[in-house]
């Protein structure tokens, strides 16, 4: 099964032993965010995110 993009953002997230609390009131949805204990993102995979930040928030309170 591939990953979906939500998947693959929260289990950036939780690799980096950030604490996530995803909000769903789909069932199917709610059962994808626990999926992403069935896989790990490899060292390549997690610069290629890194790389993504840009520096700047999408929020201007700070």
């Amino acid at each position: 099964m591939e990953n979906t993009a939500a998947q693959v953002g929260l289990r950036f997230l939780y690799q980096q032993d950030i604490i996530i609390i995803p909000k769903s009131t789909h069932i199917e949805r709610m059962r994808e965010n626990l999926d992403i204990l069935d896989f790990s993102l490899t060292d390549s995979e997690m610069n290629e995110l890194y790389a993504l930040d840009l520096g700047k928030s999408l929020f201007c309170w700070w």
